[in-house]
């Protein structure tokens, strides 16, 4: 009977199977860093896109922020300009109150009764003047409280004097004037 030595052949078939698994090794750890550069890579690139999308998307809310902001302007100046046109209608409308106001003193104003001084306290109205008799200062107010044209007229003072009897009335303007 023939002696083998199979030793050397066993030898080499392991060193040849430890060469395998060293090089699957070798080939499974740069594949494996290959490919976790790749999702390295792809993770950057992705990164990127969201920051250019995020400062993207922060230009147009800067951009709509100065919208929001003209915006803003624009209407505090609409209001303003809406105040000044109700302010200056109603200037306009009131416009005609005053004359019509001295024409109806002057209408229902009797003869014999004179007026000296009419003063615009707030929405109080003095009216100071001189009267033949006290029964025409109390018809003259009989009549402006019939006219409308003043609230809560009433005689403050009447007194004797050489020209005859001097009043002091006080009313209030309507509520269209205050």
């Amino acid at each position: 009977m023939i002696r083998l030595n199979l030793l050397p052949w066993r030898e080499q078939r392991r060193h040849a199977a430890v060469r395998r698994f060293q090089a699957t090794l070798v080939a499974g750890t740069v594949g494996a860093l290959a490919l976790v550069t790749v999702i390295d890579q792809l993770a950057q690139s992705r990164v990127r896109e969201q920051r250019l999308a995020n400062a993207d998307a922060q230009r147009q809310v800067e951009r709509l922020q100065t919208d929001v902001q003209t915006l803003d302007e624009l209407r505090a100046a609409r209001a303003a300009l809406e105040l000044r046109q109700r302010v200056l209608t109603r200037l306009r409308s009131d416009q005609a109150l005053l004359p019509s106001m001295l024409a109806g003193l002057e209408q229902a104003m009797p003869s014999g009764l004179q007026l000296t001084e009419l003063r615009l306290d707030g929405e109080r109205v003095v009216l100071i003047g001189l009267a033949a008799s006290p029964a025409l200062v109390a018809q003259w107010v009989r009549e402006l409280q019939q006219l409308g044209m003043l609230s809560d007229v009433e005689i403050s003072a009447i007194r004797n004097s050489v020209d005859g009897e001097a009043f002091e009335l006080l009313a209030r303007l309507p509520a269209r004037w205050s």
